[in-house]
């Protein structure tokens, strides 16, 4: 794995960062002390595995550059090139909600080959087939975690040495074996237990092979007497269908006789009804003939009062015409009124919108202003709290040098304190001192920005009231001329209505009418009315006469007719010549045969249903032979599975053993090497036990780590992490995981050593092609291949840069 680029925005310190074409070799970053080191390549761990694999931040919210905008995205993007491919991984928090996102891109193309948080951690784990755990514990070395398995009790670090080297896969693989093989024997003598004797299931096939022969000639017997009884059937079923012929058609013909009978009936029944209604018919039309002179009077009556109606109509309505214009006359007066003091209260709201736009501007201005002091306000506070950072560390460094006392090395360059104890502590003093004037600077500088934003806000809130009162103003405003709008439809409306009713009071003109002579009349003519009913009802009933004539003739020839069609139906009964009592004695004698051949059917249908249940048992009873041969065949194949697991599972803890006896005196080797380089061969090797406790050589003997100086445990654990990260390295040369980052390794090493580890660490580049160096001793920065410099300013946010 070769780190390319790597593009970091709003991510911790960095809000843009962008490091291109990243070399191969050693890389230092150098910088002071919370500079932003170490965030480098946590933003390499964040996008390649996310949040959780940060160093001291378990959740998306400390991730984010403090004082970046809500709406800006977080977001770090690596490119690298692993096993013959290029790959693009882009991870970031967007937005205000800071939604996470993530996408892994291959070869250039657009198409992203994993997405979202999930999907791209498993994504990653896969191609470098290792776990997060795995891959950090080998790829990142840290100060403060070089100790992490000479601390450990024994079988701790057993564990994570398996861990990391792979070897708790082969546990994994033993103890699945293990499994399997148990499982195998439990089936072997399942199995074995199942298995029966099948000697005694052939025996029953030859006595059911037996039983279906003696079936099948019973069978034969019993399908020819029901050969026979069909024949039988065959002609007692033709004797019947022939009566029954018979039958049908003297049903058809009774049925004809009964219908003309019924017709015959209903006609005659039909002339006597019609006689007797043109009896009173005739009755009706002597009386219609005595009352038609009442209806001529009716009806002169009606005309004279049509007329009456007439005039009447246009008197009403010149009355309500005349008092409907008086109304509306007198509302149009008051609605002129209203509308001529609607406009006075009208011209009191004159120039509201001038006012208005000029206190928008003031707003606008006054906005614009109290911003630039609230961001002027930000950088304040963040230099405060930058000077308080400073003194928080300069008063631990000073605590830390108090309690070494002036006898004691400097625990950053390892020189003796002695004289210049004294002189600094004076110096962080005065470096406190300086970063407290500062900071009350910074605070008086503060106060007064923060009165000018006191009184800009109150200007605001002086302009926004008065916004706020016009905005009532322009309402009423609206609403007045909203009325006088209405107020003039009203007048329109109110005029033009007016003189619709005059013209048609005019188009009327002078009307004569008598109420008392239009009240005789219409009293008049309800006494006639009745008359007038009773001769129209007359008239419509009376109007039947002739029709009932028509009607009583046609009924009668009808009957005639019906009566000649009865004497032909009666004579085709007789000629059909169909006994009913024949009929029945034939239904009886075939329904007796049909019930004997019914039954020989059944007998023969249940000999047949025996024999197919003898051939499913014979069927069965082979099946469970060849079941007992295959149940005989997978308990051999059980037995020999169970016992080629058994020796696999030999192999398989073998080959553990092999490996674990390899690889420890491979760290060995790799450990001493290191060790034996770094220290000039003042120590020439280490050894490691099989409980993984490491002792070093001084001279010919050996002695726990524990028993030398932390600078000396330091370097064997800087070592032995080395040799660790190396085997893993060599084990996952298939995918090219041959990268490595070491932070803040030097610790209390002196100069020597610290330009030995370096030449150990390049004489590494052939194995691990690109190496990362945290330190902030600037002392190293010309025995490195390649320099990026780390840097804080003003504003609290970091920088980065290659220098040559």
């Amino acid at each position: 794995m070769i780190v390319r680029r790597l593009t970091l925005n709003n991510f911790r310190r960095f809000r843009h960062l962008d490091l291109t074409d990243l070399p191969a070799g050693l890389i230092g970053i150098i910088g002071e002390n919370g500079s932003g080191k170490s965030t480098i390549l946590e933003a390499v761990g964040w996008a390649l595995y996310g949040t959780y694999a940060l160093t001291d931040r378990t959740n998306k919210e400390g991730v984010k550059t403090q004082g970046a905008d809500a709406d800006a995205n977080c977001e770090v993007e690596i490119e690298f090139e692993m096993a013959g491919d290029t790959y693009k991984v882009v991870r970031r928090l967007q937005g205000k909600r800071a939604i996470a996102q993530a996408f892994v891109y291959k070869n250039g193309k657009d198409k992203a080959v994993a997405e979202r948080e999930d999907g791209v951690n498993v994504y990653i784990s896969k191609l470098f087939g290792m776990d997060r755990n795995t891959f950090f514990a080998s790829v990142f070395a840290r100060q403060k975690e070089l100790d992490l398995l000479t601390s450990q009790d024994p079988a701790q670090r057993q564990q994570i040495i398996r861990r990391l080297l792979r070897i708790d896969l082969i546990d994994l693989a033993i103890k699945d074996i293990k499994q399997d093989c148990r499982q195998k024997k439990d089936l072997a003598g399942n199995l074995k237990g199942m298995i029966t004797d099948i000697t005694a299931i052939n025996v029953e096939i030859e006595k059911l092979s037996e039983k279906e022969k003696s079936m099948v000639k019973q069978q034969k017997v019993n399908e020819e007497i029901f050969s026979n009884m069909k024949m039988e059937l065959k002609s007692a079923k033709a004797k019947k269908q022939e009566l029954e012929s018979k039958r049908k058609a003297f049903q058809q013909v009774h049925t004809a006789f009964v219908r003309v009978e019924k017709e015959i009936q209903g006609k005659s029944e039909q002339s006597k009804k019609r006689s007797s209604e043109l009896e009173e018919l005739i009755i009706e039309k002597k009386e219609l003939t005595k009352i038609e002179p009442k209806e001529d009077e009716y009806l002169s009556i009606k005309k004279t009062l049509e007329k009456f109606e007439e005039v009447r109509g246009l008197y009403e309505e010149k009355k309500g015409l005349e008092k409907d214009l008086n109304e509306r006359l007198d509302d149009l007066a008051k609605v002129t009124e209203g509308k001529q003091k609607l406009t006075e209260r009208l011209a009191t709201y004159k120039g509201l919108a001038d006012k208005k736009k000029k206190l928008q501007e003031k707003l606008k201005n006054e906005k614009a202003s109290y911003k630039s002091i609230s961001k002027e306000i930000n950088i304040l506070s963040a230099k405060i709290e930058a000077c308080n950072v400073s003194i928080q560390q300069l008063e631990e460094k000073k605590k830390n040098i108090e309690k070494l006392g002036p006898k004691s090395k400097c625990p950053e360059c390892s020189q003796d304190l002695g004289t210049n104890y004294e002189r600094i502590l004076e110096h962080f003093n005065e470096e406190m001192e300086k970063q407290s004037r500062i900071e009350k600077e910074l605070d008086t500088r503060i106060e007064k920005e923060k009165a000018k934003a006191e009184a800009t806000e109150e200007k605001i809130g002086e302009i926004e009231s008065s916004l706020d009162n016009l905005h009532e103003d322009e309402k009423k405003e609206s609403g007045i001329k909203s009325n006088i709008q209405v107020e003039e439809k009203r007048i329109t409306a109110l005029t033009g209505s007016a003189k619709k009713r005059k013209a048609r009071i005019s188009e009327i003109g002078a009307v004569e009418f008598s109420e008392e002579k239009y009240k005789g009349l219409k009293m008049k003519s309800k006494e006639l009315v009745k008359f007038h009913e009773r001769v129209m009802k007359l008239r419509t009933t009376t109007a039947r006469i002739p029709i009932l004539g028509k009607e009583i003739k046609a009924l009668e020839e009808e009957v005639s007719e019906l009566t000649k069609e009865r004497m032909t139906k009666e004579k085709e009964q007789k000629d059909i010549g169909f006994n009913e009592r024949e009929l029945d004695a034939a239904t009886e004698s075939y329904e007796k045969l049909q019930s004997k051949t019914h039954d020989q059917e059944i007998a023969i249908e249940k000999i047949r249903h025996e024999i197919e249940m003898i051939k499913t048992e014979i069927a069965r009873k082979k099946d469970m032979i060849k079941r007992q041969e295959e149940m005989q065949k997978k308990w051999k194949a059980a037995e020999s599975d169970a016992k080629k697991l058994a020796v696999l599972n030999d192999l398989m803890d073998k080959f553990r053993q092999h490996l674990a006896s390899r690889i420890r005196p491979m760290m060995i080797a790799r450990t001493s090497q290191l060790v034996a380089g770094t220290t000039e061969g003042r120590y020439a090797a280490v050894d490691v036990d099989e409980e993984y406790n490491v002792y070093v050589y001084d001279g010919t003997e050996s002695f726990p780590v524990k028993r030398f100086s932390g600078g000396e445990q330091d370097l064997v654990n800087l070592c032995l992490r080395v040799a660790i990260s190396q085997i893993i390295s060599e084990q996952n040369s298939r995918t090219g995981i041959n990268f490595i980052a070491l932070d803040e390794i030097f610790g209390s090493q002196d100069a020597g050593r610290k330009e030995n580890i370096l030449k150990a660490l390049n004489n590494l580049s052939e194995q691990f092609r690109q190496i990362f160096l945290i330190t902030h001793h600037e002392d190293l920065r010309d025995s490195m291949q390649h320099v990026l410099v780390v840097e804080e300013t003003e504003e609290g946010v970091s920088t980065a840069t290659f220098t040559s």
